[in-house]
């Protein structure tokens, strides 16, 4: 587990135990940053994380604020040991219909900040093809900021809720398929943000899965007996 997501992790128990009080503004960064011995970019992401899953509200000048003590970490999918062609295949199904459309909200209202956000993590898969965790990490930013620059509230609920188990599945597809099939399509998303085109977006998006979709079914077609064990994220 990396250090934001302990960091996260503790103060998600703070929530749930009530010594951070709902309504309340947590901690200032300076406070969390001594507290955690850590910088403020460190206690930025693990509060990012935070906001994702509904717990606290970031607004940029303040405090974050308690919302939730449920925030939405529900254990929604049953944990795996290893993973199946049929577990893959039904995960990747249920993302290219959620995924599709949040490409396509996206692409109408991302703006010139969030599209360089988009850049830099594509630039981090670039820059991470030889190293499969990092570069898988770099991947599932990418989808997540997708969902992100959608401003839909119930789409950060539906990410989150689907982000522990969703980044150790995509670093086992990335570790069976390699880098450049999500290069490949990255790029064309990241070219339907910059202009702004729902279709050629929802387009991509369906493009992009069903191509992983055909090339995990490929894998498993050719190793019929394989079962691919599960990296903790």
């Amino acid at each position: 587990m990396m250090l934001r997501q302990r960091i996260a992790k503790d103060m998600e128990h703070k929530i749930l135990s009530g010594k951070w009080s709902l309504h309340s503004a947590i901690p200032a960064e300076s406070q969390l940053c001594s507290e955690y011995h850590v910088s403020k970019t460190t206690i930025r992401s693990a509060l990012q994380d935070l906001e994702s899953k509904g717990f606290i509200k970031i607004a940029q000048g303040k405090r974050a604020v308690v919302i939730s003590r449920n925030g939405t970490s529900l254990a929604l999918i049953p944990p795996q040991t290893v993973y199946s062609k049929e577990y893959i295949l039904s995960a990747l199904e249920s993302r290219m219909i959620f995924e599709r459309g949040i490409a396509g909200l996206a692409a109408e209202r991302i703006t010139d900040e969030e599209i360089a956000e988009l850049q830099a993590c594509y630039d981090e898969m670039l820059s991470t093809t030889n190293n499969i965790p990092r570069h898988a990490e770099a991947d599932f930013k990418f989808h997540m900021l997708l969902g992100k620059f959608t401003k839909n509230p119930l789409i950060l609920i539906q990410q989150s809720a689907m982000q522990d188990y969703m980044l150790p599945l995509m670093k086992s597809i990335v570790s069976i398929l390699g880098a450049a099939l999500g290069i490949k399509y990255h790029k064309i998303l990241l070219e339907t943000m910059q202009t702004h085109n729902r279709t050629e977006a929802e387009k991509a998006m369906e493009a992009h899965l069903l191509s992983t979709i055909e090339n995990i079914s490929a894998f498993f077609n050719e190793h019929p007996d394989i079962t691919i064990n599960v990296e903790a994220s």
